[in-house]
């Protein structure tokens, strides 16, 4: 619900003083979340990338 609320245009400072929830927290459950575009075209997360990198070092 945070990040919905963030993603309609409330600032992560009142959504920390709103919710007790640090900033750090939201922003990092915000990156979690948000898909990135795949070079085939598939959306995948964010650890998904990172572990691709990974097996391509």
């Amino acid at each position: 619900m945070v990040v919905n609320l963030y993603r309609s245009g409330s600032s992560v400072k009142d959504l920390s003083s709103e919710y007790g929830a640090s900033a750090v927290t939201i922003y990092k459950r915000f990156k979690d979340i948000t898909l990135v575009v795949g070079v085939d075209g598939k959306d995948i997360t964010p650890k998904e990338f990172d572990a691709i990198q990974k097996e391509n070092l």
